[in-house]
């Protein structure tokens, strides 16, 4: 016995002869991926597509309905061999997912096999520092290489923990505040720009973008990673032989150090002053209470600014 949408697909591909091939799971995930506005998803599906050709040879004929929880229970176990985090693994199955709902919306077929197969992310770790934890980076001896790297983590902190990203994509500081729209929601933002902040901006000011440190970096991608690698290797050095080729190798004084951990640390430490709940949503662009009210409501940013 076939679905209402299994038969309206027979009669499509009678009509159409390639309608079968572009009805097909891996063919729409492709078209899907396309439409992604934000460069960055666009490449997080792309490597799920990737993994999922490595997985299945034939992954290029299945239908949809082939896609089911014994399909998906092999591709994560195949996935624990590269991607051990389950966060990590929990994005490729998130970006399935939506092509399954986007083929129900379209009605290519019914079938849904996350009804009995889940992947979970678990809970992130907290990455916040201490006060004492803080002075210590702050005032580490570092290279002068790599002083740039505490540079830009205090600044990051300044400013309320802002996404790298939209720290990136400013171009300048107007009446004392940076204005933005957020990269991740697009929601409007602005930070009061305090005296350390700007004594940092002055110290790296760009020519493209606000900090010459964003300059040189195709994408803000690329600028986490070089940052956060940057980061780790603050802490002691040593040279070693290897294989009669001298090597660096070095000893993180903060192994567990990253970019993210400024905003996490700005949250708790606001958290721990007593800064109520409503004005930290706002400081950290959360939403808060009644969502649908929020949309109308100006929020008052001098709270924010008296909290950082």
């Amino acid at each position: 016995k076939k679905t209402a949408v299994q038969i309206k697909n027979i009669i499509m591909e009678k009509l159409d002869p390639e309608a079968e091939a572009k009805n097909l799971f891996l063919f729409r995930f492709k078209a899907y991926m396309e439409t992604r506005v934000k460069q960055r998803t666009k490449e997080l599906y792309h490597e799920t597509y990737k993994r999922i050709t490595q997985f299945d040879s034939k992954a290029p004929q299945l239908s949809f309905e082939q896609i089911t929880k014994d399909w998906l229970t092999r591709f994560d176990r195949f996935l624990q061999e590269y991607e051990p985090s389950q966060n990590s693994r929990s994005i490729h199955f998130r970006n399935i997912r939506a092509v399954f709902n986007d083929a129900i919306d379209n009605e290519i077929t019914t079938a849904y096999p996350f009804r009995k197969f889940m992947v979970r992310p678990v809970p992130t770790v907290k990455r916040a520092y201490t006060i004492e934890r803080l002075r210590e980076l702050f005032n580490y001896p570092v290279l002068p290489h790599q002083q740039k790297y505490v540079d830009l983590f205090k600044l990051v902190f300044y400013l309320i923990g802002i996404n790298l990203v939209d720290l990136c994509n400013l171009t300048e500081v107007r009446d004392g505040r940076i204005v933005y729209s957020r990269s991740k929601t697009y929601r409007p933002y602005s930070i009061k720009v305090e005296p350390e902040a700007q004594a940092i901006i002055d110290k790296y000011k760009g020519t493209k973008h606000l900090l010459s440190l964003a300059d040189n970096f195709k994408d803000a991608h690329t600028f986490t990673s070089s940052v956060n690698r940057g980061l780790k290797q603050i802490g002691t050095r040593e040279h070693i032989i290897v294989n009669g080729k001298k090597r660096i190798v070095y000893h993180s004084a903060f192994p567990d150090l990253s970019i993210y951990v400024a905003r996490h640390s700005w949250a708790t430490i606001a958290y721990q002053l007593e800064v109520p709940d409503e004005t930290r949503a706002d400081a950290l662009g959360h939403s808060f209470g009644n969502r649908t009210t929020a949309i109308y409501t100006d929020k008052n940013m001098q709270k924010v600014d008296e909290a950082n």
